[in-house]
């Protein structure tokens, strides 16, 4: 019995299709490959049309920064706020290099990255005005500097979590911020954070405020946060369980580099830190486990953090 095809010769051949493929053919009746597909898109990812139609190429768009502004999923927009309301939720946001101005709000779980993952070539800065960057548990956060932020009570001055949950700050600095609840970055209760290369530096108020959470450090070092007239330079630490870091030249009344409260410490490089009166690496107030390593110091300075008193570790 003949085919349908086989009646049809000419039609068949004439209105022949690339069969999924992109190579330059269509198929002939017999099952060779012969006949020219003039139309050919060598980078289409799906040849689906006749020779008299252009191929379609899907391919994902790449991020142009050329003019600034950032990127949401794919999407161009002139400021970082905007592509922050326009990320889904997962979303990827690319910060494009330069310097943005203002506070931001990421208002879902989203990665935000700078366009190149250099932190010195991607900044943002408050100018005082308020929290850098506040974001959603989950967020990552890479290849950013956050600066010159500003807080009050309960709120971080350079990277504030709004609710408990996970967040990852990578190959990221937060510096010059101030503030009372942590000039760089809080932990409320229940929350989990890695930093992984990053550096928290010059802040004023502690480094890091950690409430009830667990803080991982991978090559990251926490250097030069004073807390003047107050507990923990570095770190100041309340029921939290708190990994690795370098933690340096950090300035406080008590406990220059870090204060513990019911908290643990381990695997911790601690040195270098200063306290007016007491604990210059490491501050004590309840019975708490710790393993560090380094040569935590004291240095009394009328001018940082109180009354001289003798200092003790």
């Amino acid at each position: 019995m003949r085919s349908w095809c086989g009646l049809l010769l000419i039609g068949c051949a004439a209105g022949g299709k690339d069969a999924g493929s992109d190579d330059g053919t269509v198929p002939n009746v017999d099952g060779t490959l012969t006949t020219p597909d003039a139309d050919a898109d060598s980078d289409a990812d799906v040849d689906t049309d006749t020779d008299t139609a252009t191929d379609t190429d899907t391919a994902e768009p790449v991020a142009d920064c050329s003019a600034g502004g950032a990127w949401a999923d794919g999407v161009w927009y002139a400021g970082l706020q905007a592509a922050l309301d326009a990320a889904a939720l997962d979303g990827q946001v690319t910060v494009c290099t330069g310097t943005h101005l203002g506070t931001f709000d990421a208002p879902r779980r989203v990665t935000i990255a700078s366009e190149t993952g250099d932190p010195a070539l991607t900044i943002l800065d408050a100018q005082g005005a308020g929290t850098v960057l506040t974001v959603s548990a989950g967020t990552t956060v890479q290849g950013l500097t956050l600066t010159q932020g500003r807080a009050g009570y309960e709120r971080a001055a350079g990277l504030h979590l709004r609710s408990p949950g996970g967040l990852a700050v990578v190959d990221s600095v937060i510096r010059d911020g101030d503030g009372e609840s942590g000039g760089s970055l809080l932990l409320p209760n229940g929350s989990a954070a890695t930093l992984t290369g990053s550096r928290i530096a010059d802040n004023l108020g502690p480094g890091i405020v950690c409430v009830g959470s667990t803080l991982d450090l991978v090559d990251t070092v926490v250097e030069g946060n004073v807390n003047p007239n107050g507990i923990g330079g570095g770190l100041n630490a309340n029921a939290c369980t708190v990994t690795g870091g370098t933690w340096s030249s950090n300035e406080a009344d008590l406990g220059g580099g870090i204060h513990l409260f019911a908290s643990e410490l381990s695997d911790a490089e601690v040195v270098g830190n200063y306290a007016a009166s007491v604990g210059g690496g490491i501050y004590v107030s309840e019975l708490s486990p710790i393993s560090a390593r380094g040569s935590p110091r004291t240095r009394s300075r009328r001018t940082c953090c109180g009354p001289r008193r003798r200092a003790s570790t």
